[in-house]
């Protein structure tokens, strides 16, 4: 039986492992990988969260026509009709990009 000591070092020096995967090694460069995608989704949110209490003030002294722009923009994108179009228009995207992808991949490899 391990001393409580032991236990803790082998806990602190095992590798790490994704959920469900018995055996599976994380590398730190996967590791770090990881970190600099998550301080960049931090940081993202920061900045547009900060962009979006700089408008506030600017907004708040607006006129009642800015007031009304705002309100039909809010409503517009706020409609089931505008997220069934944008989202079709992303996957349309998408798909153009990976056969594009697969397309150029493939006349490589020929």
């Amino acid at each position: 039986m391990q001393s409580q000591d032991r236990a803790d070092e082998s806990a602190k020096n095992a590798p790490a492992r994704a959920v469900g995967e018995v055996g599976a090694e994380v590398s730190e460069d996967e590791l770090i990988r990881e970190w600099k995608a998550q301080h960049t989704a931090f940081g993202l949110v920061l900045v547009a969260y900060a962009f979006l209490m700089g408008l506030a003030p600017l907004v708040a002294r607006s006129s009642i026509e800015m007031d009304q722009m705002f309100c039909a923009l809010l409503q517009a994108g706020g409609s089931w009709p505008t997220w069934v179009a944008g989202a079709s228009a992303l996957c349309l995207v998408a798909i153009l990009m990976i056969a594009r992808k697969w397309r150029h991949e493939t006349a490589e490899g020929a």
